[in-house]
C-alpha cells in the first residue's frame, strides 16, 4: 500500500475497519522502522570523553579560586578609597615634616656658616687695615729714622 494515499484523510470514508487497521499497522511499522533507524544512527555515532577537558577546567578553577583567596586575605583589598586617600594624606603630612626638619637644619648650619664667613671676613679686614698702619709706620720710622740719621750726621759731624 501507498504510505502518502494512507496519510491522506479521504473526503468520504470509503474504506472498511480491516483496512483502515491495515493502514494503520503499516504507518506504526513505518514509525518503528524509522525510530529504529534513528537508534542505530545514534548508536553508530562516537560520543567523546569529555573526562580530560572537564579535568582541566577544574584543575583552573581551583587554581583561579585559590589565587582569589590570596587576594582576598591582603589586607588592601578591604580599604575603601576614602581609606587610601587618608593613608597618602598622611604619608605626605610625615613627609612634609621630615623635609621641614631638614630644612630647618640646613638652615641653622647655613646661618652658622654665613656667621663664621662674616666674621673671617672682619678679621680680614682688621688685618688688612692693621697692614695699612704697619706700613704707614714703617714708612713714617724710614723718614724719620732717614731724618735722624741727616740731624745726629751733622751734629756729629760726618
Amino acid at each position: 500500500m501507498d504510505t502518502d494515499r494512507l496519510l491522506s484523510i479521504p473526503a468520504e470514508p470509503t474504506e472498511s475497519a480491516a483496512q483502515a487497521f491495515e493502514a494503520l499497522r503499516i504507518e506504526v511499522a513505518l514509525m518503528r522502522r524509522a525510530v529504529e533507524g534513528l537508534s542505530a544512527e545514534r548508536a553508530r555515532l562516537e560520543m567523546p570523553d569529555y573526562a580530560p577537558t572537564l579535568s582541566a577546567m577544574d584543575r583552573q578553577l581551583q587554581a583561579i579560586t585559590s589565587w582569589a583567596k590570596e587576594i582576598n586575605a591582603k589586607p588592601g583589598i578591604r580599604l575603601t578609597a576614602q581609606e587610601i586617600a587618608a593613608q597618602i594624606a598622611s604619608a605626605g603630612q610625615e613627609a612634609r615634616q621630615a623635609d621641614h626638619g631638614a630644612l630647618k637644619q640646613a638652615q641653622a648650619q647655613m646661618e652658622k656658616w654665613v656667621g663664621l664667613i662674616g666674621t673671617n671676613l672682619g678679621s680680614h679686614r682688621t688685618s688688612q687695615e692693621q697692614d695699612k698702619w704697619v706700613m704707614w709706620a714703617l714708612g713714617a720710622g724710614v723718614v724719620i729714622g732717614g731724618g735722624m740719621e741727616a740731624v745726629i750726621m751733622r751734629a756729629f759731624g760726618a
